[in-house]
């Protein structure tokens, strides 16, 4: 298996090669339909991370929406 590194909320991160957003989104415990995210400053929304493959180099910062009162 190949594996890439990128940086994700400021951190640098090995993540596998042909990993789609949303894979890494799940890796990372978190719920993909309570998140956005941008990569290298393009916002995206949960419907479109599956079609985002994560290349080497890429700055990606995700961020939980959380509802409250």
């Amino acid at each position: 298996m190949e594996y890439i590194t990128v940086k994700i909320n400021g951190k640098p991160c090995i993540v596998c090669a042909g990993e789609t957003l949303e894979q890494c989104i799940v890796q990372m415990g978190h719920n993909p339909q309570r998140c956005v995210a941008e990569v290298n400053g393009a916002a995206h929304n949960y419907k479109t991370f599956k079609d985002i493959k994560i290349k080497e180099g890429d700055v990606i910062e995700i961020m939980r929406v959380v509802a409250g009162g």
